[in-house]
């Protein structure tokens, strides 16, 4: 099967349904492959932020908001 013939299978999913398949995709990428995937600079941003997480000092955001937002460039 190619990954269009996947896709396209995918995309008629529910939204739920995608998220898990998303989900189960992620983590069957080992982790030393994803890790890999960071540059330093991303792999710093990401301990900062996962740091100010654990601490209750990020601001976060609703997928709606996030979003809307990406769309306005922003």
């Amino acid at each position: 099967m190619t990954l269009e013939a996947v896709l396209k299978n995918a995309m008629s999913l529910t939204a739920q349904e995608r998220a898990l398949l998303a989900d189960e995709l992620w983590r069957s990428v080992p982790r030393d492959e994803a890790e890999a995937a960071l540059t330093d600079a991303q792999r710093a941003d990401l301990q900062r932020r996962l740091e100010e997480d654990d601490a209750g000092e990020s601001d976060p955001q609703d997928w709606e908001q996030a979003r809307a937002d990406l769309r306005r460039g922003q």
